[in-house]
């Protein structure tokens, strides 16, 4: 079995997905507009709802999958170390690992079923993804999961938008971590995709000691009928 999933970028605030076997529409998919965390609702061609995906508020990576038949399950990062993500179906214990480069290797049971390859990446057209798969495998289950990769993003991939009037002058983005001086990095135009490899420096005027002095109750009490320029800390 042999899908590609295209994502349709910059959409009125929505990304748009197709998924295609051959030259078929198969399913539409949209992120759901007005919601945190993100979500995103997948469809048949005909337009009946068949899966939502949400990402779950926690700490580590965690997505739900609930299909129209009322199935609903989890999947959920396994390791910090390496992209391992978990997924427990009637089928069984279904894998998901990241391998180097843009592809994802899934195993059902420990034998491998399907992998996900990402294609091709652009700023202003959309990801594009080939899904490989054993062909009694479920193609809605194979769609949620590639939906996953990209609402996750294993690999830091970002989007944005830049019009073409803005490319009149230079293009910058800032880059800016606590700890870290702000980076930035020029933007080429006319070119769709472009890789960012980023090199921060620590902010030495964060370096040093920092001490935290508490007044005490009684203080802060006397505090109350003290002028301002009087008051003790």
């Amino acid at each position: 079995m042999k899908l590609k999933l295209i994502q349709k970028k910059f959409t009125f605030l929505q990304n748009k997905y197709e998924i295609l076997e051959g030259n078929q529409l198969l399913f539409k998919a949209n992120s759901i507009l007005f919601t945190w965390p993100k979500k995103i609702e997948v469809k048949s061609s005909e337009g009946k709802n068949l899966i939502r995906i949400s990402k779950n508020l926690s700490l580590s990576s965690s997505y739900e999958i609930q299909f129209s038949s009322g199935a609903k399950y989890d999947i959920k990062a396994q390791s910090w170390v390496r992209d391992y993500f978990l997924l427990r179906i009637p089928e069984g214990e279904l894998k998901v690992y990241h391998q180097r480069g843009l592809r994802l290797i899934i195993l059902l049971n420990e034998e491998q079923v399907a992998e996900i390859t990402k294609n091709s990446m652009s700023f202003f057209g959309g990801d594009e993804f080939e899904i490989l798969a054993n062909s009694d495998f479920s193609k809605e289950l194979l769609v949620a999961l590639c939906l996953v990769w990209e609402m996750n993003d294993f690999d830091g991939n970002f989007s944005i938008k830049i019009s073409e009037e803005d490319f009149e002058n230079e293009v910058f983005l800032e880059f800016t971590y606590v700890g870290f001086e702000p980076t930035q990095v020029k933007i080429k135009p006319k070119e769709t995709s472009q890789t960012i490899k980023l090199q921060l420096n620590p902010d030495i005027a964060l370096e040093g000691e920092v001490v935290i002095v508490r007044t005490n109750i009684f203080q802060r009490f006397l505090n109350l009928f003290r002028s301002k320029e009087n008051k003790r800390y």
